[in-house]
């Protein structure tokens, strides 16, 4: 559910209010296949691989949409007069996915104490397709054709990510790791599924404290982007948009030993 509320106040004491709510919601059921193999070489553990587009079996999806707007002054599109648009829709239907064509591969080798992990996954690009085929309507007040249908195409992306793990005791391992996780839509809107649309940075680090055989395991991730997106919903709004992104997660692990 996307929703965007806007209110604004100009100099003349004139107003305007602007409600998009986008709603959509999916459910879709394929099979694909993944084969991979692993050998060592030299000092290194190495693997690779393949996962292949999926083959979709059925799905369902719902699609709401509701774009109203109230102005007391024309905006650009108008014709020079205040705007009063309300339009509602709603449909059940089918729903369609498809997943791209990816390899990856990784490699491990151990430095004394000290062990490195390296691995990436290179995804291949997805011609645009239909997720939710939902009907276009004629909006109530403005007479436009409004195009409900919900897409999407996928861009070609490599994400990698390195990870280091040191045992500094016998029963103490410290852990660090860093990923990228680029998102590979093309495009903004609302017309697309992804909602963040970031170019995502993880850095994680914890500790494994082994007790009588037993592991316990503590740490975090921090994970960051910044964007710049284009968001001219309703001609209130600025044409660009920059936009931060933040999270930190925490992790606790258990490893139980019954012998």
């Amino acid at each position: 559910n996307l929703q965007n509320k806007t209110q604004v106040l100009t100099d003349d004491e004139l107003g305007a209010i602007s409600l998009v709510t986008d709603d959509f919601k999916y459910s879709h059921f394929r099979i694909l296949w993944k084969m991979g193999a692993s050998t060592k070489w030299e000092q290194w553990q190495v693997g690779v691989n393949v996962t292949t587009p999926s083959i979709g079996l059925w799905g369902s999806g719902r699609r709401a949409l509701d774009n109203s707007l109230v102005t007391q002054f024309p905006i650009p599109g108008s014709g020079g007069l205040p705007v009063t648009e309300i339009n509602t829709f709603f449909e059940e239907t089918g729903a369609s996915y498809k997943n791209p064509f990816s390899v990856g591969f990784g490699a491990g080798r151990q430095f004394g104490a000290t062990r490195l992990h390296l691995t990436g996954e290179i995804f291949a690009p997805v011609n645009e397709f239909t997720i939710i085929d939902s009907q276009p309507f004629e909006g109530q007040t403005s007479g436009e054709t409004i195009d409900t249908a919900i897409t999407r195409d996928l861009k070609s992306v490599l994400n990698v990510a390195v990870g280091l793990e040191h045992q500094l005791k016998k029963a103490l391992g410290l852990y660090g790791a860093f990923n990228t996780d680029f998102n590979a839509t093309d495009r903004d809107g609302f017309d697309d599924v992804s909602v963040g649309e970031y170019d995502l940075y993880h850095l994680s680090g914890g500790v494994s404290i082994n007790v009588k055989g037993s592991d316990l395991t503590l740490g975090g991730t921090y994970a960051f982007s910044t964007k710049e997106t284009v968001r001219p919903e309703v001609g209130l709004l600025p044409d660009e948009l920059k936009l931060s992104y933040t999270r930190f997660s925490f992790i606790v692990g258990f490893d139980f030993n019954f012998n």
